[in-house]
């Protein structure tokens, strides 16, 4: 946009010092079609699920997307409130002050025994290993430019098909619009498990419940690496299942060791996963395995397909997408 603006007399000029951020583009026609008989129907109340879901994104155009869930639904069950779910552009949770906003906004358009409150989305990130194989006689772009090809398709297929409330992952899809990169493209064998992140305060224990929602293969939990002190001693951990309890383990000594045998544990068929007492005294940062800022721990999905609960959102980022292409002369 411009960041100038001249009178014609020359005399006064105003320059805009920062660029708007968190905004959305100007609405599509598709979008106007789709949402605008959903904010009319509403009448400005709030009464079923859609009806909130229509006001807060005509009200706050800075909302990428929202669920809402009703107090009955959740668990434990919280009658006469109902939960607001927001994610705004360009970031995964919404500040104080928009949360509050919206329970200002809705608080004159809902039933006198209703109470409104929010809550933060919870992420399920998708851990991807991709082997593309393609004939380098039936194109001219490089093996590079086809991984970076595939690459984008993969990305793309997470912005255009997840990144939203009420989006479950299907798996053929994916393999469908990685096949379909580059008329090249044989065949691709491509693994997905699932991960969840924390962030922890270094040096502090808490519980922590982490939610798949979706059933997990047991003995295929691993975190990514992090730093333990025991008794003044450094040790890189990480963490892993075995039998439904969760391991603290260390490889810095040449040989595996278990330093906690209930560090947690979790319910394979649900996949409900729980830290005791869960501690990080520093981060390592080393790649694709120790990541400076937050842990991954990963689990194997059991179905092909990956499902979401209402408050769910899963993210496919380029951090966890690994493409290796390999190019040969036949489609043998």
């Amino acid at each position: 946009g411009a960041r100038e603006f001249i009178t014609s007399n020359n005399i006064i000029t105003a320059t805009t010092v920062s660029r708007s951020t968190l905004g959305a583009d100007r609405e599509s026609i598709n979008s106007i079609r789709f949402n605008a008989p959903r904010v009319f129907s509403t009448q400005e109340r709030a009464v079923t699920v859609e009806d909130y879901k229509a006001l807060v994104l005509k009200e706050f155009p800075t909302i990428e997307t929202v669920s809402v869930v009703g107090g009955e639904k959740l668990n434990p069950p919280r009658f006469g409130k109902v939960v607001v779910i927001p994610k705004p552009f360009n970031s995964k949770i919404a500040s104080s002050s928009l949360k509050n906003s919206i329970v200002e906004f809705l608080k004159n358009r809902v039933s006198i025994s209703t109470e409104v409150i929010t809550s933060d989305p919870k992420f399920l990130i998708l851990d991807i290993n991709s082997l593309v194989r393609f004939n380098s006689t039936q194109t001219t772009k490089s093996l590079e430019d086809i991984k970076s090809n595939v690459l984008s398709s993969i990305l793309n297929y997470g912005s255009n098909n997840l990144s939203e409330f009420d989006k479950d992952f299907r798996y053929s899809k994916l393999l469908f619009d990685i096949d379909n990169t580059d008329t090249s493209i044989i065949s691709n064998n491509t693994k997905v498990r699932m991960a969840k992140e924390l962030s922890p305060s270094i040096r502090t224990s808490l519980d922590y419940v982490l939610d798949y929602n979706n059933a997990i293969v047991e003995g295929s939990v691993r975190s990514s690496l992090f730093l333990t002190i025991i008794n003044g001693v450094n040790f890189e951990t990480y963490l892993e299942d075995n039998n439904g309890k969760i391991m603290l383990v260390s490889e810095s000594r040449g040989s595996k060791e278990i330093l906690d045998y209930a560090a947690g544990d979790i319910d394979y068929d649900t996949g409900i996963l729980r830290l005791n007492s869960f501690r990080v005294d520093s981060y390592l940062k080393r790649g694709r395995i120790a990541f400076g800022d937050r842990i991954q721990i990963y689990a194997q999905n059991v179905d092909s397909d990956i499902l979401v609960e209402r408050d769910q959102i899963i993210l496919i980022q380029s951090l966890n997408t690994n493409v290796l292409v390999t190019g040969q002369l036949t489609d043998d």
